[in-house]
């Protein structure tokens, strides 16, 4: 008897991952799902995905809650910038939305190559399960916040560092000369 409960113990895990993913799927371009809206969520294998068309359509992941998985997530977009109109970006800056499960704040820097901090913003989330700036609950949207400041920056490797409550998350972004 003891043997059966530790094999069923040892095994369950594999099995709950196995329903996670529904393996009949057809796996469909992932650009489809680029343009919707950031509203992450949170699969049931633990992984934070983008939004519900993401878990779906790119992973087969069919067993998701809203919220990210972690305290905090956010989307950064786009990652290549140029300092000016051009053909990249049309001279439009860089958007950033932060979700935050806990209410508090979240601090934004932009460091440089060198380390210094070239940009610093805090957003402030009044409730849980919220994106920023706005407060805006899931699965509401917002435009995020527009960082205009990124288009006068020197050409370089940018890192953008989001913190809340002893958690970081980190992207590094590429600033180019227009043209």
């Amino acid at each position: 008897m003891r043997k059966i409960i530790l094999l069923g113990i040892l095994f369950f895990p594999f099995i709950t991952f196995s329903q996670c993913i529904d393996s009949s799927a057809t796996t469909v371009s992932c650009y489809s799902c680029n343009g919707t809206v950031y509203s992450p969520v949170c699969g049931c294998d633990n992984t934070t995905y983008r939004n519900n068309c993401y878990a779906d359509e790119c992973t087969q992941i069919y067993n998701y809650i809203g919220g990210a998985c972690e305290n905090l997530d956010f989307e950064f977009k786009p990652t290549f910038v140029a300092n000016g109109p051009s053909a990249y970006n049309n001279g439009t800056p860089p958007r950033l939305i932060v979700y935050m499960k806990l209410a508090g704040t979240a601090d934004i820097n932009i460091f440089n190559v060198f380390g210094r901090i070239v940009y610093q913003k805090q957003l402030i989330a009044t409730y849980n399960n919220v994106l920023l700036p706005g407060n805006v609950f899931l699965p509401g949207t917002t435009d995020g916040l527009e960082i205009n400041e990124v288009l006068n920056f020197e050409r370089g490797i940018y890192i953008l560092v989001v913190s809340t409550s002893g958690i970081a998350k980190q992207v590094k972004f590429i600033v180019a000369p227009k043209g």
